[in-house]
């Protein structure tokens, strides 16, 4: 049974992609592992009413963040591909992937603005949930930005970096 596993453990440091997989791999297991150790964190130390903002604000996060990326974030991966790793062309893109971001990513924050605390208040029947959505509307741009620099590491084959964003992003990211 051991030369079963030292031959497999052989096996792994051979190929470098299955290397490359299992580190990935670890990296993301270590990222799990922190989200779990946070969350229980916030359950044992923090009020509950505290908590259901975290979690509203987190899946506000997911749900706006993933329409203000249209589809950036993936597209960038793409775009990597096509170029064929001219840095200079890709360096071009993510600008221009940055800006258009950064202008969707005001939308929600005007809407809020448009729309006004008295009816946001009402309808989600909570008078303080309008300071809320304007701050995580306010900081929404730099968390696009965090997933669009994860996947902006991967298209320049730095996975590595790019699993320790998406470890230190867990929190806020679902799984």
């Amino acid at each position: 049974m051991f030369k079963l596993i030292l031959f497999y453990l052989h096996k792994i440091k051979e190929n470098p992609f299955i290397l490359q997989s299992v580190k990935t791999m670890a990296l993301r297991v270590i990222g799990i592992f922190t989200l779990f150790v946070f969350t229980l964190f916030l359950t044992h130390n923090f009020n509950p009413k505290i908590i259901g903002q975290y979690e509203f604000i987190r899946t506000y996060f997911l749900v706006v963040g993933s329409l203000c990326l249209l589809g950036t974030d993936q597209s960038i991966l793409y775009f990597a591909g096509v170029i064929n790793g001219n840095t200079k062309d890709l360096k071009n893109i993510y600008l221009k992937k940055v800006t258009l971001v950064f202008f969707s990513s005001l939308i929600p924050f005007a809407i809020l603005l448009l729309t006004g605390e008295e009816k946001v208040g009402n309808f989600f029947n909570d008078k303080h949930i309008y300071t809320l959505l304007i701050k995580a509307s306010a900081i929404l741009f730099f968390y696009c930005i965090t997933i669009l620099n994860t996947e902006t590491f991967r298209a320049i084959n730095k996975v590595y970096i790019a699993e320790l964003f998406t470890t230190i992003t867990l929190p806020l990211d679902s799984l």
